[in-house]
């Protein structure tokens, strides 16, 4: 597998992520916001600690945490995740509750690695909600070039059609430039601008 290219200070890439308003909380009390294996369905865990190996040989150690997700590109190289991709991401449940906020973040280089959405859902996600998938297939997926040059080398310039992921094994408070609600209203899926969040440690979800 590839090596990430050693960055230079000034080597920064945008990056969304969606999160509850309680994990803001979290980001901007503690000044870092980790993943939580309580918050991941049973179902996508095998998938999920996938994404971890195949970070560690990128030297991105989440160590007993899972991934970040986080978006790079929707439907064009540095496009921002939109009203559709929340829709598609989002469930029905967190969008009725309103507490779910789009985190816009300037990430160093050599914190996150990015990935093709759709075929990691094809050849990692997809498969591992089969019953009998085993740890043999999991070698299988860890060991398999062809799978790792498919879901890893990614074209930023070629594939403007498709969606591109990033994970993170952290984020930092000082990564974080703006916020925005996700609301659902009768008028379909908004964004609304939450200038003051950044600057707030407790945030409560709209009532």
């Amino acid at each position: 597998m590839r090596k990430i290219p050693t960055p230079t200070a000034d080597s920064h890439v945008q990056l969304w992520t969606f999160q509850p308003i309680a994990q803001l909380n979290t980001l901007l009390r503690e000044g870092v916001l980790c993943g939580d294996w309580k918050n991941i369905e049973p179902d996508h865990e095998r998938a999920y600690r996938y994404m971890c190996r195949a970070m560690e040989k990128y030297e991105l150690d989440c160590g007993d945490a899972p991934p970040i997700w986080a978006w790079h590109s929707c439907w064009g190289a540095g496009k921002a995740p939109d009203s559709a991709i929340a829709t598609q991401f989002l469930s029905l449940a967190q969008l009725a509750a309103n507490n779910t906020v789009l985190l816009s973040l300037e990430c160093p280089d050599d914190q996150y690695l990015l990935s093709n959405y759709n075929e990691w859902c094809d050849l990692v996600y997809f498969p591992s909600l089969s019953e009998g998938i085993d740890c043999v297939s999991e070698r299988v997926w860890q060991e398999d070039d062809e799978t790792d040059h498919r879901i890893f080398c990614v074209d930023l310039v070629t594939n403007e059609a498709d969606l591109v992921q990033a994970t993170l094994p952290i984020v930092r408070k000082e990564w974080l430039r703006k916020v925005h609600r996700v609301e659902s209203d009768g008028e379909g899926i908004q964004f609304r601008p939450f200038p003051d969040a950044i600057d707030t440690v407790l945030l409560m979800p709209k009532g």
